[in-house]
């Protein structure tokens, strides 16, 4: 068994060898969020559940009982750098093939894009 910190470089050598292998099969990658305080976790539960108009739910996590893997610095957020590297793709079909090489890593790979509630294509954590 792997203690925390052994996890942590794991997570974060497969997350570039991820970056790595989607980048061969043409698709880029950007992380745009890592680890998260209690507090920021907590104000991000919120969203969704304050009661503005249009705003949607994006965790389940509250930041105290259910604890974000990102604030175990064991997830990332990764968003998808169009073809010609001036945008960000936010909804794209590649996040799928992404999403499945992850996966295929090893055993508690985890893609929030098998999620339905909420739907998180850009979330990859790993799992002991």
């Amino acid at each position: 068994m792997m203690t925390r910190n052994e996890l942590r470089a794991e997570f974060m050598r497969k997350i570039g060898a991820l970056c790595i292998i989607a980048k061969d099969k043409g698709v880029n990658l950007m992380p745009f969020y890592f680890h998260r305080t209690r507090q920021e976790q907590i104000m991000l539960y919120a969203k969704g559940r304050r009661g503005i108009d249009g705003e949607k739910i994006v965790t389940n996590a509250d930041g105290v009982k259910n604890v974000s893997a990102h604030q175990n610095w064991l997830a990332m957020d990764l968003v998808i750098i169009s073809d010609d590297g001036f945008n960000l793709e936010w909804q794209s079909e590649k996040y799928k093939i992404v999403g499945e090489i992850w996966e295929s890593m090893g055993e508690g790979h985890i893609w929030g894009g098998r999620w339905s509630s909420p739907y998180d294509p850009y979330h990859f954590e790993i799992r002991g």
